[in-house]
């Protein structure tokens, strides 16, 4: 079983080059605009869960210096159906690990795969995720990942253009070997929809949001543990869905 270390972005890299493929779709083969790049899905491993079932890991790499919208659907999608199972429709820039999780159940022996394209570029690519034990993995927000408290209950409202307060607790599993790095960020809206955060790596921030919609907004926080030169990486990731008005 391979253990979530950063210093293994290489290889990981390289396990990403295998799995991502181009695919086959009109206008693959024209030449992508400066403006708009590629968006690369990346399978970054499984792990299995006490009750036999298994969660798969999907990550990405966005080429685009910065976010890039895009919606379920053509361009997004996930098969086999159903072609929405909570992956991100706002991509951050640069490689971005685990950024959802699909579960599949005990005795699952299939293939599931993740296909991206940015609007505009003719071009998709699609990574697939199996049970490969080559790729079996540490769940990254198992034992000694940091704890989230405090988060909203359910759904909460906001107005477009006015700022809303945001504030959680976050702990470290062990202070002493590690600390923690804190990001706030859209994972889904509507498309047109931005979200400024007045403080994005603070506990405690506010979100103003740009159009009406409905919004998810993720709260990632890391713990960092040095290891005698490398590093080993934990996380939680925490979801507040946000309804905001005109």
């Amino acid at each position: 079983m391979r253990r979530i270390r950063r210093h293994g972005v290489l290889a990981a890299a390289t396990v990403a080059a295998l799995l991502t493929l181009p695919l086959a779709t009109p206008g693959a083969q024209e030449v992508i605009r400066p403006d708009l790049k590629t968006i690369s899905p990346v399978f970054d491993g499984w792990y299995g869960n006490p009750d036999g079932s298994f969660t798969l890991l999907f990550g990405y790499f966005n080429r685009n210096s910065s976010e890039t919208p895009i919606p379920v659907g053509p361009d997004n999608r996930v098969t086999p159906a159903p072609d929405d199972r909570g992956q991100p429709t706002n991509f951050l820039p640069l490689r971005q690990w685990h950024a959802y999780r699909v579960g599949v159940p005990a005795g699952w022996d299939g293939e599931l795969s993740w296909a991206l394209g940015v609007p505009g570029t003719g071009h998709r690519e699609q990574t697939v995720g199996s049970l490969n034990p080559i790729y079996q993995v540490e769940d990254p927000s198992g034992p000694g990942a940091p704890a989230i408290t405090g988060l909203p209950r359910g759904a909460i409202t906001a107005r477009a253009g006015e700022p809303l307060e945001l504030s959680v607790s976050a702990a470290a599993a062990d202070a002493k070997r590690g600390e923690l790095h804190v990001r706030w960020s859209k994972n889904r809206g509507p498309v047109a929809g931005r979200v400024e955060f007045g403080s994005p790596g603070a506990l405690a921030t506010t979100a103003t949001f740009s159009a009406p919609g409905s919004y998810e907004l993720r709260l990632r926080v890391d713990e960092h543990v040095n290891m005698g030169g490398s590093s080993e990486e934990h996380h939680t990731d925490a979801f507040v869905n946000v309804s905001v008005e005109e």
